[in-house]
């Protein structure tokens, strides 16, 4: 599965937010998400890039929480 979503994601051209969203609606695991964020966190990005791409991620999961 997750080598199916990488190879999605760069075909697609996905930022690192929706990708981790895609992997974690897929395999329903909220803790995909918070991997996902702790990631992201470590990009090296500005604060306000981080913060849209962990907003994709929640939003492509399909996740209701923060």
């Amino acid at each position: 599965m997750v080598a199916l979503v990488l190879a999605a994601a760069s075909i697609l051209k996905l930022d690192a937010g929706t990708a981790a969203g895609v992997l974690a609606g897929g395999a329903m695991e909220s803790a995909v998400i918070g991997t996902a964020s702790e990631a992201i966190g470590r990009l090296g990005s500005a604060a306000e890039a981080r913060d849209r791409a962990r907003a994709k991620c929640r939003r492509w999961s399909g996740a209701r929480f923060a």
